[in-house]
């Protein structure tokens, strides 16, 4: 007689309870669905690029496409605001195998020169009568490409700071050469210059592996040099800041961003307000920001409620209105559209965590660029800080000697990590004197282009912490005659 199996429930149970919960998830996820499609339109048609719809909506661009299809917004035939052309499967099968083709001629070619080069390369005097086989060592940016040639600024550069005498080329034959010459430790920096002569410096525990990875982000890169530095990541940075530096210093275009001032080719600050109107602006930031009366990007009631108690906090504070006042006039003369770009481009902060003394920080991209807090004295005064370019200041000992009289202390300890070569700190005693201090036309000019350098590097990496009850008290005050029109001296 056969015995029954018994049947254990426990894995058909858990089974049921992970359905009804997947059931449960899928609801959900419709009902979302059903709130973003109607958002999805009237934000295409603000202009908003398929990245950012993508990315804030949390689906692929290829599904924002069909759901705005769906609502007929854009057509089923070729878009030409749209993320990608709407090719058949026939079109995109004919177009990469152009793409094929054009690079293996590429390739074809430059093989091609690098054999009569190797041809045409006299027999070492010590040699047997056959022609010696060419070093990578030997080979230089001019000797890699027909076309092309390296700017010699930059060879000179990279050459006195210990980079190798060689320039690679930048694809799967440079790279070959390059591991022929360094066959084992490849650890340290390299510096890329691009079609243009741009630069870019960089570090990697495998030179040959990294360099790859910038194809896409920099595909006018064509020849690259390397210094060897077997110590750890950390020293490696160090160095590595150190020259971008130094570069940007000696006059040459540097597209690193973390390191570097300024930002190179397109930014997402362009999309809001045009690279026009920023030249513009550059020319009267405080006249141009005056009649901008933009509506403030809206927030998150949870955000807008966690720094509700900081702010009534600072209403009690007895210098409150000249607190709100300061930072009024540096939006109004510093920063690039500021009811337009707050709480994207550049956040502020009230009473900070991470320094008790402070009372706001402004930020932008990552970096602080303005902050007051209360001095350790018996005066109880608020001290100010501003982050500028200094390549706006006076150089000479008189012009340093008028911002003085401003109250205007130049502090050249006080530096970020990735401020740029041309960071510089600035210190005023108390805020009293900073709408004075603001009226100077070098001062306004080193703060404004600081400002939009970093704006053009991406938004503002604080956004957490951004109050709005501040930024809306300062912005809604009407600007002042005093700081809409700059001394002509200092």
């Amino acid at each position: 007689m056969t015995t029954r199996k018994r049947i254990d429930r426990k894995r058909l149970d858990q089974l049921a309870e992970f359905g009804s919960r997947r059931r449960e998830l899928r609801a959900e996820l419709a009902k979302v669905d059903a709130d973003i499609d109607p958002l999805l339109k009237p934000v295409y048609l603000e202009g908003w690029s398929w990245e950012q719809i993508a990315d804030a909506a949390g689906m692929s661009m290829m599904t924002v496409s069909n759901r705005l299809r769906k609502q007929g917004v854009i057509s089923g035939g070729h878009d030409d605001a749209g993320p990608f052309d709407q090719f058949t499967k026939a079109d995109l099968r004919t177009e990469r195998a152009k793409k094929i083709a054009s690079e293996r001629r590429k390739k074809m070619r430059r093989h091609s020169a690098l054999t009569s080069l190797l041809s045409r390369r006299p027999a070492h005097p010590h040699s047997t009568g056959h022609s010696a086989s060419m070093s990578p060592r030997d080979l230089s940016a001019d000797d890699l490409s027909v076309d092309w040639s390296g700017d010699e600024r930059v060879a000179q550069w990279a050459i006195g700071r210990g980079f190798g005498v060689t320039a690679f080329r930048l694809d799967r034959d440079g790279l070959k050469l390059f591991k022929s010459a360094y066959p084992a430790d490849r650890c340290g920096l390299y510096v890329f210059e691009c079609v243009n002569h741009d630069v870019y410096i960089g570090i990697g525990k495998d030179v040959a592996e990294r360099l790859p990875q910038h194809r896409k982000k920099h595909p006018g890169a064509l020849t690259f040099r390397f210094l060897p530095h077997p110590g750890n990541e950390a020293e490696r940075r160090t160095v590595e800041r150190r020259l971008v530096r130094d570069a940007q210093t000696a006059g040459l275009t540097v597209r690193n961003r973390e390191h570097a001032s300024g930002h190179v080719g397109p930014s997402t600050l362009d999309v809001l307000i045009s690279e026009e109107e920023q030249r513009t602006w550059l020319q009267d930031p405080a006249g141009i920001n005056a009649p901008d009366e933009s509506a403030l990007v809206e927030l998150d009631h949870s955000q807008l409620a966690a720094h509700e108690g900081d702010f009534q906090r600072l209403r009690r504070h007895p210098r409150y209105a000249e607190i709100i006042e300061v930072l009024n006039a540096y939006a109004a003369s510093c920063i690039p559209f500021p009811r337009r770009t707050e709480a994207t481009f550049w956040t502020v902060s009230c009473f900070p965590s991470s320094n008790r003394a402070r009372i706001f920080c402004i930020s932008m991209a990552t970096l602080e660029t303005f902050f007051i807090a209360v001095s350790n004295n018996e005066h109880g005064d608020i001290h100010a800080r501003l982050f500028v370019d200094k390549r706006h200041l006076p150089s000479g000992k008189w012009g340093r000697v008028l911002l003085a009289a401003r109250g205007i202390m130049f502090d050249d300890d006080h530096r970020h990590k990735s401020g740029g070569a041309f960071e510089q700190c600035l210190v005023v005693n108390d805020i009293r004197e900073l709408r004075s201090v603001l009226k100077s036309k070098h001062i306004r000019a080193a703060a404004t282009a600081f400002n939009l350098d970093l704006m053009r590097k991406r938004q503002s990496a604080y956004k957490p912490s951004h109050c709005r009850q501040l930024a809306q008290a300062a912005l809604e005050i009407s600007y002042p005659e005093a700081t809409s029109r700059p001394d002509n001296f200092t």
